[in-house]
């Protein structure tokens, strides 16, 4: 399926790719990862691949932030996350960023985010997790709108998204994801 991509005239933006992944911000295979094990729910999760990047201004300022991953279901009741935690290259730019000219934006992400990112899937209603493995494969920050809020806040998007059976069709559908 291809990418959906919604903005407004407030300058917000998001991208959402279902079944498919942003294929120029992989991580490197190199990039050390670690298993964090959350209790899993009985979601059942309808794709297999989901990323989502987003870029908010507010202000004076903006949050940006890609993150997306491969789900694997499991017979267990265990929701398994594997996060990056160190990615190696940092020279590596992501080009596509929506954060555009405005941020220096790097393929991976900084140690901060991994405490984020299972923050994020730790808030997320048990009853809404599915059971499985999620591999956290691509990923992206940005040096000034990145913060470790939003990675929390993509980690919940990314498990709800796995979870629905339809699509967003709009800028407030897919920002909602978020909020979650």
């Amino acid at each position: 399926m291809p990418r959906l991509e919604f903005s407004n005239n407030l300058g917000r933006r998001a991208r959402v790719w279902l079944d498919d992944l942003p294929g120029d911000a992989l991580l490197s295979n190199e990039a050390m990862r670690e298993a964090h094990v959350f209790e899993g729910g009985p979601a059942i999760a309808r794709r297999r691949r989901v990323a989502i990047e987003v870029f908010r201004p507010f202000g004076p300022s903006f949050h940006y932030g890609l993150l997306g991953g491969e789900y694997q279901a499991t017979d267990g009741h265990e929701l398994e996350v594997v996060v990056p935690i160190d990615t190696p290259f940092a020279e590596r730019l992501y080009g596509d960023a929506l954060a555009g000219s405005l941020d220096v934006v790097t393929i991976g992400g900084l140690p901060e985010y991994t405490g984020a990112i299972c923050a994020g899937v730790e808030q997320v209603n048990i009853g809404a997790r599915p059971s499985g493995v999620l591999n956290i494969t691509c990923m992206a920050h940005g040096e000034i709108g990145s913060a470790p809020i939003m990675f929390s806040s993509l980690a919940r998007a990314l498990i709800v998204a796995l979870c629905r059976s339809d699509q967003p069709s709009s800028l407030d559908e897919a920002m909602a994801l978020l909020a979650a």
